[in-house]
């Protein structure tokens, strides 16, 4: 799918299905869709211009994420021959540049990064941020396809929970093609530019589309939807304003989503020291046992039935698994889940979805 394909997120699911929803759930008397877990977009952009869908909001709380979702989304304002011109240009790396490599091991290992490897990713990343000739929007273009091939270049695979390094596993190209003027080599300044012809081609393919709805996305955290303000200062989900909640959540399974998207979050400079990126993780939904969390306020539990039965199975995991890790995620994932699905039910119209 034209767009939709410019980053490859092993956690994404296909572009027909908030269609196939809003068929046959419809979107409610408010037109109004909401992914409070967005990802890299896929229901925004899906639904952007559905006859059913007058607004759709995506929400993400990784800022890598977010960023993927706000390029994808500005994919209708892109001038394709504008692009076009500037690509070879920023690929002119032949001269030596001074450049500093990201304070993340990761980089530093040569069995994930070979030095000149990395050493071109950087500059070309560094040539695309200092053009004084590209708007903000045009580099953010360009920084996205370089980090859709990162993984390609590198020596490691996003591998269940973690970064794996190859080592004889096989691995799945994600890096894209153009249908025409394509190059045949694994060098970087080829791979790069595959990319970027690529997404060059599929701005071409929807020039002429038009656009009948709204789509927004904000950086933000699904338990705390009533915290989101727009541009105006206004709730940007106000109390029953909503006709669908269509998303994929995070599961109970141990998956750290800032660990396994590590190399983006560092390259495009979104965390830049350790810092930030545990304060990053201490902020995810609380589906995974890598850190130590910190205390959460939440909001009061009701007297159900559900909760004795968490309660109980979470105090006998926490007592008995191996890892006692374990067993207090799951208390704390289903009471993140419980936020979750209290803001949308304060924000949902009645007879919502």
């Amino acid at each position: 799918h034209p767009v939709h394909r410019w980053f490859y997120y092993k956690e994404g699911f296909s572009p027909d299905l908030p269609s196939y929803l809003v068929k046959n759930l419809g979107s409610g008397s408010t037109k109004v869709i909401v992914d409070p877990f967005g990802g890299v977009g896929t229901t925004a952009l899906a639904l952007r211009d559905h006859p059913s869908v007058e607004k759709v909001i995506s929400i993400e709380y990784s800022p890598f994420a977010s960023f993927v979702t706000k390029v994808k989304l500005h994919s209708s304002q892109y001038s394709p021959s504008r692009l076009a011109v500037y690509v070879d240009k920023l690929l002119d790396v032949g001269s030596t540049t001074a450049y500093e490599i990201p304070n993340l091991a990761a980089f530093h290992n040569p069995e994930i990064f070979s030095r000149e490897d990395l050493a071109q990713l950087l500059i070309i990343r560094d040539r695309v941020l200092s053009d004084e000739y590209l708007s903000s929007d045009d580099k953010m273009f360009f920084l996205l396809g370089v980090t859709a091939v990162l993984e390609d270049i590198s020596n490691v695979m996003k591998d269940g929970r973690a970064l794996r390094i190859l080592r004889g596993r096989n691995r799945r190209p994600q890096g894209l093609l153009p249908a025409a003027g394509g190059l045949d080599s694994k060098e970087i300044v080829a791979v790069v530019r595959n990319q970027w012809m690529a997404m060059v081609e599929d701005l071409h393919s929807i020039q002429h589309q038009s656009r009948t709805g709204t789509a927004l996305s904000a950086q933000g955290d699904a338990r705390e939807l009533s915290t989101l303000f727009d541009d105006r200062g206004d709730r940007l989900i106000p109390n029953k304003s909503v006709g669908g909640f269509f998303y994929s959540p995070p599961y109970l399974n141990c998956l750290d989503y800032s660990e396994v998207y590590k190399l983006e979050l560092w390259f495009l400079r979104l965390v830049s020291d350790q810092r930030e990126f545990r304060a990053l993780r201490e902020g995810t939904l609380r589906s995974h046992p890598s850190i130590d969390f910190p205390p959460r306020r939440m909001r009061a539990r009701p007297s159900a039935d559900v909760f004795t039965v968490v309660d109980r199975y979470t105090k006998f995991l926490t007592e008995n698994a191996a890892r006692s890790s374990i067993g207090r995620m799951h208390g704390s994932y289903f009471s993140d889940m419980h936020d979750v699905l209290a803001e949308q039910f304060d924000t949902l119209e009645p007879g919502g979805s």
